[in-house]
């Protein structure tokens, strides 16, 4: 598969969490994202890759509140899912397989590499469904 599907109905089962509010994203990448050291168990969490958003919260009316946010939304395990690149005249072509741009903590890209069979998480075909 040369990229991940999006469809509600192609997602694989899990759960989501999420919070009600509104977000007016600014910026939205492929990533390998890791949360910092737990405070109290000084543990490191594993890395995986995410879709990730940055914007400014919003109160009901849609008006900016000043408060910045990031999203971070797992959409998987690093051995199947990975930040990609493509050209932007090929967004639209699904047959162009992206470049694999590794799983280094931050690699950002512009789409998802993703292997054969594997599927984006249910939370995402969730939330995905709930934005449309």
């Amino acid at each position: 598969m040369p990229r991940g599907s999006f469809k509600y109905e192609d997602a694989s089962t899990g759960g989501l969490q999420f919070q009600e509010g509104n977000v007016l994203i600014q910026y939205s990448r492929a990533v390998v994202f890791q949360y910092p050291p737990n405070r109290e168990t000084k543990k490191q969490s594993d890395a995986f890759p995410a879709l990730l958003w940055r914007g400014v919260r919003c109160d009901r009316d849609w008006n900016e509140t000043g408060e910045e946010v990031e999203i971070p939304i797992r959409m998987g395990e690093l051995e199947q899912v990975r930040p990609g690149k493509v050209q932007p005249r090929d967004f639209d072509n699904l047959a162009v397989m992206p470049e694999d741009l590794g799983s280094a903590v931050g690699t950002e890209g512009n789409c998802f590499h993703v292997e054969s069979g594997a599927k984006f998480p249910k939370g995402w075909g969730i939330l995905d469904e709930s934005m449309r």
